[in-house]
């Protein structure tokens, strides 16, 4: 049976994973058909205002200028030439030749070049004309200025003006084109756009009915497995709690029976202490293991009684090491977790404190914590060397240690408190220098009452926007 869920599983898998693999495909399809458009559209629009309209504005600007000129020669022609009219002349002939240059510094369009090449001889017998009127009227000749006047420049001006005229339209109608296919690529690209994004959200919708069946499957099959655990929780339980149980009895009766020697009673009764917490450590983190790695309602601890015994149990571990062990207002805190599971992330903390403290002259170790808004913030606070910067970001995480750790260990230690505290509805967090000292600090549901989904979820994402 759990066989047959397994394959289940690995087909559905395989069918989420299509479905995304096409929903993909028709996003990058569709970002594709958009990005060719947009680059059609942005093609056609600089034709647009980059070529055809500055054209229009040019050719018109020669009609004007053409125009003008013939009135300022016909006044030259009936009033003699003069200074003032002269010099209007040449200036609308500089505008003129001006607005030329410009337009045909334009790359053409298609099937402009021979309407370009005949407004050219146009201009040019506009020009011829102007020349031989003004060497007429240079040397007085105002009858064969007004010959020239009325029989060469003004149909050299008419032609000029019909090819200008005929160019004008030539751009409008290539505008009127040009804005056309904007709109219509625009249009072809929305239509297939929204067809793509249609599919889209069919794949989308199969893939996550596929991966609620996945979800399913596996809650069945994760719910199985808790079910194992549990028994074999219980075995283990079982296994160990018997010896432990058998020693805490031998060294108990050992006392009993013993003579009057009080070095070796002392170190028997920490002996029998050790056992009874490493006991409770036991029970607590296996009915925790047990009740599918959440805290039972109602579970709570007094927090000194837990932090006193657990730098009783770490004093000789200290003191061999030459590092002092402080607790710091840690009275009158209850919290929502078992002693046995804030007995093993405060006896990770507190260990490693110890165990990386390095040699600095003030060797010390401080727990300490203070009540806010119903969580318990307890912090373990060293004078030692400090978090080198390279694991700063990673040091909660599974089997990270530092660069120049030599200390045994496989860097779980760190990673079990954050597992612990999360499943409680608290966090984790540190604060290092290299080479200052660290603080390492947990929050923990306090007064009896677990963190409730709503603000365990807030922390948690709180976390997520710190990441």
């Amino acid at each position: 049976m759990g066989r047959r869920n397994r394959q289940i599983s690995k087909h559905l898998g395989h069918v989420l994973l299509a479905c995304f693999a096409l929903n993909a495909l028709g996003f990058l399809a569709s970002a594709a058909i958009l990005e060719s458009s947009q680059r059609g559209i942005g093609t056609d629009a600089d034709l647009l205002v980059q070529n055809s309209a500055p054209s229009v504005a040019y050719l018109s600007a020669m009609r004007t200028h053409v125009w003008r000129l013939q009135t300022l020669v016909s006044l030259a022609v009936r009033k003699g030439t003069s200074g003032p009219t002269r010099e209007m002349m040449q200036t609308s002939r500089s505008r003129l030749g001006d607005a030329w240059n410009r337009y045909m510094e334009l790359p053409p369009f298609a099937d402009e070049q021979p309407l370009q090449r005949r407004m050219q001889t146009a201009l040019a017998e506009v020009e011829s004309s102007l020349d031989a009127v003004d060497a007429r009227l240079q040397t007085g000749d105002l009858d064969g200025a007004s010959a020239l006047l009325d029989g060469q420049l003004q149909p050299s001006v008419s032609s000029l003006d019909e090819e200008l005229s005929a160019g004008i339209e030539f751009h409008r109608l290539t505008g009127r084109v040009l804005a056309q296919q904007i709109a219509s690529t625009r249009s072809q690209a929305g239509s297939r756009a929204v067809l793509l994004i249609m599919g889209g959200l069919v794949f989308a919708g199969a893939a996550a009915l596929v991966a609620i069946l996945i979800v399913r499957q596996n809650a069945r099959l994760l719910e199985a497995q808790v079910d194992e655990l549990g028994q074999f929780a219980g075995r283990v339980a079982h296994d160990i709690r018997s010896p432990l149980t058998a020693i805490g009895l031998v060294l108990e009766r050992t006392v009993a029976r013993m003579g009057g020697d009080p070095e070796l009673r002392r170190l028997l009764d920490r002996g029998t202490s050790s056992v009874r917490r490493i006991q409770a450590m036991l029970g607590g983190l296996l009915e925790f293991a047990k009740a599918g790695a959440q805290p039972e309602p109602g579970v709570h601890c007094e927090l000194a009684n837990t932090v006193a015994a657990v730098l009783d149990e770490l004093e000789p571990v200290a003191r061999e090491r030459g590092v002092e062990l402080r607790a710091e207002r840690t009275s009158g805190i209850e919290l929502a977790a078992s002693a046995g599971v804030v007995m093993s992330l405060l006896s990770n903390l507190v260990n490693n404190a110890i165990k990386y403290m390095g040699e600095v002259p003030v060797r010390r170790v401080t727990v300490r914590a203070r009540v806010r808004d119903h969580m318990a913030r307890i912090e373990v606070a060293d004078t030692g060397r400090g978090v080198a910067s390279e694991v700063m970001g990673r040091v909660f995480e599974p089997y990270v240690r530092g660069v120049r750790a030599t200390e045994p260990g496989h860097g779980l230690g760190l990673a079990t408190v954050r597992r612990l505290v999360e499943a409680h509805g608290g966090s984790v967090g540190v604060q290092s220098h290299e080479g200052e000292g660290a603080l390492f600090w947990v929050e923990l549901p306090c007064d009896g009452k677990p963190a409730g989904p709503s603000l365990w979820m807030a922390r948690w994402g709180r976390r997520a926007l710190a990441h």
